[in-house]
């Protein structure tokens, strides 16, 4: 989440409540890749506050087959079908134990830390 929220917080256009979700909804998400899937785990429930106000919020699990499209040392792009929707992804490598993925928002970044 530290870093999500360090490169959102640079972005002059962010908003508050932006920030609040990032700060709050960050940092909770687990995914697992296999050879063959990847598998988002379910959180359970997370409160989360946005400007004051506190909110529920969760990931639901999912399980989707996985295409591997590029794998290098500094690039991973996948394909994968998440909730009904089949996207590629691009996994960008910072080191062997952080990536992070571009979001369409002003948020920018979702960096994920490899946790074993």
């Amino acid at each position: 989440m530290k870093e999500s929220y360090d490169f959102a917080s640079q972005n002059p256009d962010i908003q508050r409540k932006q920030l609040d979700f990032v700060k709050y909804a960050f940092g909770h998400m687990m995914l697992t890749f296999s050879e063959h899937s990847l598998e988002v785990h379910d959180t359970g429930d997370i409160e989360i506050t946005i400007e004051g106000k506190k909110y529920p919020f969760s990931f639901e699990g999912a399980k989707s087959p996985i295409n591997y499209k590029t794998c290098t040392n500094e690039l991973i792009e996948v394909e994968y079908e998440y909730f009904g929707v089949k996207n590629t992804y691009q996994y960008i490598v910072v080191n062997e134990n952080l990536y992070w993925v571009k979001l369409d928002s002003a948020i920018g970044r979702e960096y994920f830390r490899r946790v074993k």
